[in-house]
């Protein structure tokens, strides 16, 4: 049987040509465009499934969760919500905690799920802060190239990142006001801060740059630095960022080679801490137990302090003791504590019939100056100050408990059970009253307390900064 171009090539010479040509070179033409069009589609598909399968990305997994109080979220253009739950989080979503709460606090988290959800970023913003979440993406299979991609614009107030070990794949976070950029390059720990002409990045570990306008030359940001940027000025200032008193204030464990880890009766070994069983109470059955672990919802390393089974209080905690007098804070301004909790249970209602069993209590031990009869300063003498404070999840609303201590400048704060919260003190140094300056700080502690008690801290900083210069104008 003859093909169709036999066919055609056998007509007679003879046949007409009709008004739309000569039917031969039609023919021709048709089998060229088919072929075109097939030699297209070929090269079309194969372009778009090396895209799809080795350079495409899909959104992230994005969970918001709140720490404290009540937050507000606005998709789109519809009208902002209240939110008090955790909830999925989309793209083009405002985020803002609340205005007249400075403990309010929201945390969002970004997951991979090609790697059994693992944790990319952690953001958490702090009271009155408020941000859009423009983008989160990431590769779409495990053998995709490219990176996550983390989004942010219009940050006004305080928001602190955690980029996570061991990631899969490189990693941008963008934090875009006007024509200024933070961009976070690695894995660490960031805090940043935006408000009306200003930004500014402290990186406590990692590596993050400032991109500011056309005419100023970006700023890689050290490790223990923080940049600031303002519209005023036709620069990016790099400074130190506040110093750190405590060692180990990320709470890291110390393996000794011989370290038999297959242990379970030797406990971790906190570095720079010295960590007890019995605290506040000596020889109370059941002991409480303290060790290297992972909160429930396997965000990050942490210290765990856990007693289980008890009727009676103990405490379960570690100290930081300073040599005689103490660590000198005179040249300091401002010396704030931070630490980094999850509650993930207690047993009683707030923190105990005294206020004084928070699931977290956190206590720093002072060195004021004695002074004689004229009110004159006794050289090497001093008296003890106590500042302490706590964090609770669980509240009964019909307890008659109250929620400060004796001892305590202000009640204690409550945060929401199974999510990390980020607590930071006042400025130790204007607790007490005039003429009661302390000079020295002897002692560092943080302790659960209560009956039964589970929780997480992945930190404890001390930070300290000297007099605040103002910039010109």
């Amino acid at each position: 049987m003859s093909t169709l171009a036999d066919g055609l090539a056998n007509i007679p010479e003879e046949y007409p040509i009709t008004e739309f040509g000569n039917p031969v070179r039609m023919a021709w033409g048709v089998i060229l465009i088919a072929f075109a069009t097939f030699c297209i589609l070929c090269v079309a598909s194969t372009l778009w499934l090396q895209y799809f399968f080795f350079q495409s990305s899909v959104q992230m997994n994005t969970l918001l969760q709140v720490g404290s109080g009540t937050i507000g979220v606005q998709a789109g253009s519809s009208a902002e919500q209240t939110a008090s739950d955790a909830r999925s989080l989309a793209t083009g979503t405002l985020i803002r905690t609340d205005r007249t709460n400075t403990l309010s606090q929201a945390t969002i988290t970004f997951r991979d799920p090609n790697y059994d959800n693992q944790l990319v970023a952690s953001v958490t913003l702090m009271g009155d802060t408020s941000t859009r979440l423009r983008q989160a993406w990431q590769p779409r299979f495990e053998w995709t190239s490219g990176y996550y991609n983390i989004e942010f614009e219009g940050l006004n107030g305080e928001m602190n990142v955690i980029i996570a070990e061991g990631l899969q794949h490189d990693i941008e976070v963008s934090v875009r006001e006007s024509d200024t950029e933070i961009r976070i390059l690695e894995p660490g720990r960031y805090q940043l801060t935006g408000q009306l002409g200003q930004v500014m990045v402290t990186n406590w570990e990692g590596e993050v740059l400032i991109i500011g306008p056309e005419d100023v030359s970006a700023r890689l940001i050290p490790p223990s630095h923080r940049g600031v940027f303002r519209t005023i000025q036709d620069e990016i200032v790099v400074e130190p960022a506040s110093v750190n008193l405590l060692t180990n204030s990320t709470l890291d464990v110390f393996e000794p080679e011989d370290y038999e880890t297959d242990n379970p009766a030797l406990p971790d070994i906190l570095r720079g801490w010295d960590c007890s069983t019995n605290y506040e109470f000596v020889n109370r059955l059941p002991l409480g137990d303290y060790q290297n672990a992972t909160a429930p919802d396997g965000l990050r390393d942490s210290f765990r302090l856990l007693r289980e089974g008890a009727t009676n209080n103990v405490g379960t905690g570690c100290r930081q003791d300073f040599s005689e007098p103490g660590i000198d804070v005179t040249g300091y301004a401002n010396v704030t504590l931070r630490a980094r909790v999850y509650v993930d249970s207690q047993a009683i209602s707030g923190c105990g019939e005294q206020a004084s069993e928070c699931p977290l209590m956190m206590r720093v031990r002072f060195a004021v100056p004695e002074r004689d009869a004229n009110g004159d300063i006794i050289e090497g003498e001093y008296e003890e100050r106590i500042w302490i404070h706590g964090v609770y999840a669980m509240l009964d609303p019909l307890s008659p408990w109250p929620l400060i201590c004796n001892t305590c400048r202000r009640d204690h704060v409550r945060v929401y059970q199974d999510v990390w919260y980020i607590y930071e003190s006042d400025n130790l140094l204007n607790v007490f009253q005039p003429g009661e300056e302390p000079t020295h700080i002897r002692e560092v502690e943080f302790y659960a307390s209560g009956h039964d008690y589970d929780v997480y801290v992945s930190e404890i900083s001390l930070l300290a900064s000297g007099p605040i210069v103002s910039n010109p104008s």
